[in-house]
């Protein structure tokens, strides 16, 4: 079972603009409160947080455990994972409760001013990392195996990592060439980098450094991506 109690009204409303298929949907046009929320208009989003709390909740955390099957066959066991892009920690919870990290970093930019999806001059953040930590925490995480990093604030971890994951930013935000630097300089000989890559954008040359690249699932708009070290 799920504590989410730790999660806030804002929190589940931020879930939400992470995982917007757990919004209701116009027959066409997408999801009607997040149409309103990338106008500035905020109470629709709210609102719908607010009664659907549960709703959101259980269909972001399957969503996780359903990415957690996907990705489970090429994750390296035990060891240190970092989460880029990571939002409320969902997907680091279930690595946990399976047993793969020793430790997580959590980074991500947090709330922005910016309202939107998909690639932008700026990011949009709908994270909150204290309420991660938390939600964490209360679903049995030590507190000493957790870090935080906003690189807006923070420098960032140094790593090494066996494991690194960007599966809420890389194929809604940001190019995937952006975190490659990083990512090998912090991922261990023989770790995986596992990763949602925005289609036909011609990234493949940033993964030039990886020994092995496979293509794990596609979607109409990306492909998650598993490269190993």
């Amino acid at each position: 079972m799920i504590d989410f109690s730790t999660l806030t009204a804002r929190d589940v409303a931020d879930i939400a603009l992470q995982r917007t298929d757990t919004l209701i949907r116009a027959s066409r046009g997408g999801p009607i409160s997040y149409r309103f929320w990338t106008k500035g208009v905020l109470w629709p989003l709210r609102a719908e947080a607010a009664l659907r709390r549960k709703s959101i909740l259980t269909h972001a955390i399957g969503a996780a455990e359903q990415e957690w099957r996907e990705i489970a066959p090429y994750l390296p066991a035990g060891g240190s994972l970092c989460d880029i892009g990571c939002g409320h920690a969902f997907m680091d919870l279930v690595a946990w409760k399976h047993r793969v990290p020793r430790t997580i970093s959590l980074i991500d930019i947090e709330t922005t001013r910016e309202r939107h999806h998909d690639y932008h001059a700026t990011g949009a953040g709908y994270a909150n990392l204290d309420s991660a930590k938390r939600f964490l925490r209360a679903n049995g995480v030590p507190d000493e195996s957790i870090a935080v990093c906003n690189p807006r604030r923070n420098s960032l971890p140094h790593g090494p990592f066996d494991l690194i994951i960007s599966l809420l930013s890389a194929g809604h935000h940001y190019p995937v060439a952006e975190y490659v630097p990083f990512v090998l300089q912090t991922l261990k000989p023989g770790g995986a980098f596992i990763f949602d890559m925005r289609r036909n954008t011609a990234q493949e040359k940033a993964l030039s450094g990886f020994r092995d690249v496979r293509n794990i699932h596609a979607s109409p708009k990306s492909e998650r991506v598993a490269a190993l070290r």
